[in-house]
């Protein structure tokens, strides 16, 4: 017979989180096939969405309310908060915040280029003495995005040409090769393990690397949380998703095998990036860590001026000093 109501369980709070199609997020899928979030406390009813669009796409689907949580890169976050993008949506979006650090350790980008480019070293794309040469073509997937920042970071740390590169929006790595194979960009910065079966085909060659100098991936949520249920579910998405990605991690055989089958991925090239990757799943930051990106994101002129720690987090976001 029917539990009396004072002992039914709780009903599963919905939530709606994005995050990039990428090696990354696994432990967002095997907790999502394993029930681990329904069996949370509180329970939650968590639906995924992939945004191959990547950060911005995302940022842009938070703010409009279509997303209540999102897994983002750090600089583009930083960006998207700091310059109030939010505004430029129809009708105007919600502001969002920084609510806690899922991967603390830093994104490696690869740097791409066509299979026949002339481009043969990192060091070649639009360098100071390359005036004879056009200037190279970025593809980036959306202005504001990992891949257009990190080609801003990229170009000031070399100290290339004093103009900026001319950059192209593709909208997906799909977006990028299609725009490779017309010949409308010559460079393209991506995540280099996600791009690891198309410079094993020979299609891209990968001429550089470029690593972003602070913590790889956080979470962001609308800067006002909309009521006390849609906290908790984020607090139990978090620490479910850090009992999955522990896990994951600590099981290194069977973590290589699956990286390799979903992502198509070299075994020997999976093992080294589980090796390197740290998954942080807490509502906190570092602060000298995301300073250290603001201070990195007004140097190369992504950010006008730079915010604070406190500008950028929810309330309910603790700051490690």
């Amino acid at each position: 017979r029917a539990l009396p109501p004072h002992t039914m369980p709780p009903a599963p709070t919905a939530l709606r989180l994005g995050g990039v199609p990428e090696h990354f997020n696994q432990p967002f899928h095997l907790a999502l096939s394993s029930s681990r979030y329904l069996t949370s406390t509180p329970p939650v009813a968590l639906s995924w969405t992939s945004f191959p669009g990547g950060t911005g796409a995302m940022c842009a689907a938070v703010a409009s309310g279509s997303l209540d949580l999102a897994v983002v890169l750090t600089d583009g976050a930083l960006a998207y908060i700091a310059a109030a993008k939010h505004e430029d949506l129809d009708p105007p979006g919600r502001p969002l915040k920084i609510v806690g650090t899922y991967v603390a350790s830093p994104l490696v980008w690869g740097v791409h280029v066509a299979a026949t480019s002339r481009i043969q070293h990192l060091a070649e794309i639009n360098a100071k003495d390359s005036n004879d040469l056009p200037p190279a073509v970025v593809g980036v997937s959306r202005m504001g995005s990992g891949s257009h920042i990190m080609a801003h970071f990229d170009h000031h740390a070399r100290g290339a040409a004093a103009v900026p590169p001319p950059m192209l929006v593709v909208g997906s790595l799909d977006g990028a090769r299609a725009a490779f194979a017309a010949g409308d960009i010559d460079v393209f910065l991506w995540e280099k393990f996600t791009t690891e079966h198309l410079v094993a085909s020979g299609e891209l060659r990968r001429v550089g690397e470029v690593a972003a100098p602070w913590p790889a991936f956080v979470f962001v949520a609308p800067a006002e949380s909309p009521h006390d249920d849609v906290t908790a579910a984020v607090d139990a998405v978090v620490a479910a998703t850090k009992a999955e990605a522990d896990a994951f991690a600590a099981d290194v055989e069977n973590a290589v095998a699956v990286v390799a089958r979903e992502h198509r991925m070299e075994e020997a090239r999976a093992r080294e990036w589980l090796g390197g990757v740290a998954w942080r799943c807490e509502k906190a930051v570092t602060r000298r860590e995301i300073e250290r990106a603001v201070e990195m994101l007004v140097e190369c002129g992504v950010l006008e001026k730079e915010v604070s720690v406190e500008d950028v987090c929810r309330s309910d976001c603790r700051i490690d000093d």
